[in-house]
């Protein structure tokens, strides 16, 4: 198995949060007296098996997020990128960007609670399978439709719904996305990405308060977890 110690994380904020409306993405909105994707990127840098992290942000957002690196005190930050023009595209940027490293973690900038014990769970399990996700079990039922009626209900006891952060040796990870480069293969996530070279990712058992901020809505439930989490 690979060594759990060198692991590097990727924080992607590279979005312009057009969903969530207002004049500055998402990302970047003050939760709990800090922009949103800061949450997450304290809490890799406080995590014993991150040596750094890449932040991959919209262009002009650099010298923005250099501020908030020293005002907070991070000392892990490997670099701070411009993305691309999809999510996909901004992960490969930070892939490339980042030094040699055994497990990466590639993590969206719009989820804040990330917890310090899912991270090295997902470490540990990338080192021993190539891949692993923190996923949920869905509390919906599940139906495969077309042209307007379902065809089939899915057994909801079998259907996750993942999260991030998504964890992989970086070999593997590297090899998915340039293959999706070589084959024009536009992927749901990295781990689809790792799946489309044969590679099954391992689940880890996620929390249901690891939100991804998307509508406005979500800021308010967000400030609610801030308040009542008694471990942050």
């Amino acid at each position: 198995m690979l060594n759990e110690q060198g692991s590097r994380a990727i924080v992607v904020a590279g979005g312009r949060g057009t969903r969530f409306g207002g004049s500055i993405p998402k990302q970047f909105m003050q939760l709990g007296g800090m922009p949103i994707m800061f949450h997450s990127v304290i809490t890799f840098a406080k995590n014993a098996l991150i040596d750094g992290i890449v932040l991959v942000v919209p262009a002009g957002y650099q010298d923005f997020c250099r501020e908030w690196v020293k005002r907070l005190g991070i000392n892990k930050i490997d670099s701070i990128v411009s993305g691309g023009d999809t999510r996909q595209k901004s992960v490969y940027i930070g892939l490339c960007a980042m030094p040699s490293s055994s497990v990466v973690l590639i993590h969206d900038g719009a989820r804040p609670f990330i917890k310090d014990d899912a991270i090295s769970d997902l470490i540990s399990r990338a080192a021993r399978y190539g891949a692993a996700t923190l996923a949920v079990l869905s509390t919906n039922t599940v139906k495969i439709a077309s042209d307007g009626f379902v065809d089939k209900t899915l057994d909801r006891d079998n259907i996750f719904i993942v999260q991030t952060p998504q964890a992989f040796r970086r070999d593997i990870i590297i090899k998915a996305h340039e293959n999706a480069i070589n084959i024009n293969f536009e992927a749901y996530d990295d781990c689809h990405l790792a799946e489309n070279i044969g590679v099954m990712p391992a689940i880890v058992m996620g929390c249901p308060r690891n939100i991804k901020i998307t509508h406005d809505i979500d800021i308010i439930i967000a400030s609610h977890i801030l308040e009542t989490d008694e471990e942050r």
